[in-house]
């Protein structure tokens, strides 16, 4: 079954926004959290397990980016998102 038009964005800019926001902010954000994930835990174990983590969260930011109606909004919420966790990266001893 075709989606419905209306629900489609019509802005070729829009969407090339939107893939490459959840692409590549998508990977930025998953591993600035792991990479603070991985200062608190010590654990060998535990960082086997998270690069499975890690494929599954950045998949569902890859679909999260499709949500807002604007590719700009969308990149600005992940841009924002990036320098929160980069601060906490850095502070974190």
């Amino acid at each position: 079954m075709p989606a419905n038009k209306k629900h489609l964005t019509k802005s070729p800019f829009h969407r090339i926004l939107k893939i490459v926001t959840g692409f590549a902010g998508g990977y930025v954000i998953t591993e600035l959290f792991f990479m603070i994930l991985v200062k608190c835990i010590n654990e060998p174990a535990a960082l086997v397990s998270l690069q499975f983590a890690g494929f599954i969260l950045w998949a569902c930011l890859m679909i999260l980016a499709f949500i807002p109606k604007s590719g700009l909004k969308c990149l600005g919420i992940y841009l924002l998102s990036s320098i929160v966790l980069l601060g906490v990266f850095i502070l974190i001893p």
